[in-house]
């Protein structure tokens, strides 16, 4: 293993810790921790790709592969949760314009009772 190795392999030790904290992050619906989680990150990656030049080693190479397929996963997860928080947000917007159009029809009927029962008594 070249110098660079040891820095290496525990730059990517490091990396890969925080990728399943993202996992977990991510599956618990903390995205601010993952946010937080990928500040923490950056300074690794951009110390890796120094590095990266500096070193061949197929045991490395296989880890950084493993490390880039479950970020590939924690960005999926991410892009479809907030598909689906799009589409939830959507759903409510109409249904808030529905309400907004109906409502005047709503307070009408529930005036005229209102009247009603006053009259009653």
């Amino acid at each position: 293993m070249t110098p660079a190795g040891p820095t290496v392999a525990g730059l990517l030790g490091a990396l890969e810790d925080f990728a399943g904290r993202e996992a977990a992050l991510l599956r618990s619906g903390n995205y601010a921790g993952f946010a937080a989680v990928r500040r923490r990150e950056a300074p690794l990656i951009a110390r890796l790709c120094e590095l990266a030049p500096a070193f061949n080693s197929n045991e490395l190479a296989g880890r950084l592969a493993a490390l880039l397929l479950l970020r590939r996963q924690n960005l999926s997860m991410l892009q479809e949760r907030t598909a689906a928080l799009r589409a939830e947000r959507q759903r409510l917007a109409e249904r808030q314009e529905r309400l907004r159009l109906v409502s005047p029809y709503g307070q009408a009927a529930s005036e005229g009772q209102a009247a009603r029962l006053n009259a009653a008594v």
